[in-house]
């Protein structure tokens, strides 16, 4: 077979458009245990593909990989429960 019978390589041009873009990264926890962590989005006409993407793998690097301020907020301060509802006075 040749790359001329194949019917996406012929030398007619089609613009593809991309309508998702889906990343999922896994994160060593040792122990033999992993972590996995995975989006996807929906693009518009007027999206470039390749930021989108970037902005994906960051997202899910953030995820995965949350810097130490980051855990703060998540944990909360140290006597505090993170589930407790914030009041406001």
């Amino acid at each position: 077979m040749t790359f001329n019978s194949l019917s996406c390589f012929n030398y007619t041009h089609h613009v593809m458009q991309i309508q998702t873009i889906t990343y999922k990264q896994n994160r060593n926890l040792g122990n033999y245990e992993s972590e996995s962590f995975e989006v996807t989005a929906l693009l518009n006409e007027d999206d470039d593909p390749d930021e989108c993407a970037h902005k994906l793998r960051m997202f899910v690097n953030t995820q995965l990989y949350p810097k130490p301020q980051e855990l703060m907020f998540m944990m909360g301060k140290p006597g505090e429960d993170p589930d407790d509802e914030v009041q406001s006075f």
